[in-house]
């Protein structure tokens, strides 16, 4: 176990960085990954820990591919007392974050964090 956990290290760097936020207007946090491996509730533990540190956050739900993702996103941000912004499944991925931006900047949210699609080629679109 040790040799898995000194190799995650190598690869991730050995050392605990700060984020660096923007100097003026939100600074944009996407979480990008495989299906299934929790960036919704990431997201939200995101959204609580940047609160406590005095961040004003705003969730963006951006996964309109998953049964009930945006469901469960609006649930979380209520738990963590986050704004989300929710476009519905209508509209691409892409026209989403873009409109959730422009309303946290009209808000002046500190950060802005966007929950994708587990899909490679849906990532693709963010990148």
């Amino acid at each position: 176990m040790q040799i898995v956990h000194d190799e995650l290290v190598k690869l991730m760097g050995g050392e605990v960085s700060e984020l660096v936020f923007a100097k003026s207007g939100p600074t944009v946090i996407l979480l990008a990954g495989l299906q299934g491996v929790g960036k919704t509730t990431v997201c939200a533990k995101l959204a609580l820990y940047l609160k406590k540190q005095g961040k004003s956050c705003m969730l963006v739900a951006g996964d309109v591919y998953r049964p009930a993702a945006i469901d469960q996103l609006v649930i979380l941000g209520e738990q963590v007392k986050v704004p989300v912004y929710a476009a519905g499944t209508d509209i691409k991925p892409a026209e989403i974050a873009k409109q959730g931006l422009e309303e946290a900047k009209k808000k002046n949210i500190d950060v802005v964090i966007v929950d994708t699609a587990g899909r490679l080629q849906v990532i693709l679109v963010y990148l």
